[in-house]
């Protein structure tokens, strides 16, 4: 008997196939099972991340905005000049940082959930950036504003009205 006469079908019915393919099938199916359940989850976060970026960017760039007019750091949201937009779902809550910062804490999806990430509008010779820090967070679904600092985004300015 050779090795591949385990993977030949034993003549016993026209459905009969050999143990050993059987077993290579489940576990060629449970591995593509399990990359692909993977990849969903961090779309799904990566999703949720990307809809915090955007919820909180005029937030930064108007509290960034009132600091360079007024000299002063925003004490609250309601201290901006922005309209009120819906907050997501997964995001439990906005603090306004002394050190010139936005921190989102997650509420939800499990895998994020309790965790931060702060954005920050910096300015550098040819502008202003908006950087994010997001160290607590897993790094594969990360925007590409949050994989390290040479990848901040150009931010026009002044910050036109946010969430008209």
């Amino acid at each position: 008997m050779t090795f591949w006469d385990f993977f030949k079908r034993r003549k016993m019915g026209p459905l009969s196939v050999s143990p050993v393919g059987v077993v290579v099938f489940f576990v060629v199916a449970a591995a593509a099972w399990t990359i692909a359940e993977g990849v969903y989850r961090d779309k799904a976060i990566q999703q949720d991340l990307f809809a915090a970026v955007s919820y909180a960017r005029p937030i930064a760039t108007q509290a960034r905005w009132m600091h360079e007019q007024t000299g002063k750091w925003p004490g609250s949201l309601g201290d901006l000049r922005i309209a009120e937009a819906k907050r997501p779902p997964q995001i439990a809550q906005v603090q306004l940082r002394q050190d010139q910062g936005v921190r989102l804490l997650f509420a939800s999806p499990e895998a994020i959930a309790g965790k931060s990430m702060i954005l920050r509008v910096v300015s550098r010779d040819s502008g202003r950036f908006l950087e994010c820090e997001a160290d607590e967070l897993p790094q594969g679904p990360l925007p590409p504003i949050c994989k390290g600092r040479g990848n901040a985004e150009r931010l026009s300015w002044p910050p036109a009205a946010a969430y008209k």
